[in-house]
């Protein structure tokens, strides 16, 4: 797939809505449900980062065109960077979640006062 279509693709198959914060039970629920998603998507993007390497190194072998390589280079940065982002978002919400919790927990031990 050309480079720049692979990102058009991926920027909408790997769009993820952060909730600004986590203020109910409900919030909760969709972050645990986000983790479970970044995770899984993470996974994914990290094979697929891989697997444009091995075909990277595979068109250098077979003395592709600058071109090719460039291209191939450039679906491995690409998958790599949207695992980042993964990644990133992962953390985000998992930061999130132990906020909210620690909140809590001091809440718990002040009475809400």
């Amino acid at each position: 797939m050309d480079p720049e279509l692979l990102i058009e693709k991926a920027s909408e198959r790997f769009r993820l809505e952060i909730p600004p914060s986590l203020d109910s039970i409900n919030d909760m629920k969709q972050a645990g449900l986000l983790l479970g998603k970044c995770s899984s998507e993470f996974s994914y993007l990290a094979n697929m980062a891989m697997t444009a390497k091995i075909r990277k190194r595979k068109v250098k072998r077979e003395g592709g065109t600058r071109q090719d390589v460039e291209d191939a280079l450039s679906r491995e940065e690409i998958f790599a960077t949207y695992a980042d982002i993964m990644k990133l978002a992962y953390n985000s919400v998992s930061r999130m979640i132990t906020v909210k919790q620690q909140i809590n927990d001091e809440l718990k031990f002040t009475d809400g006062r």
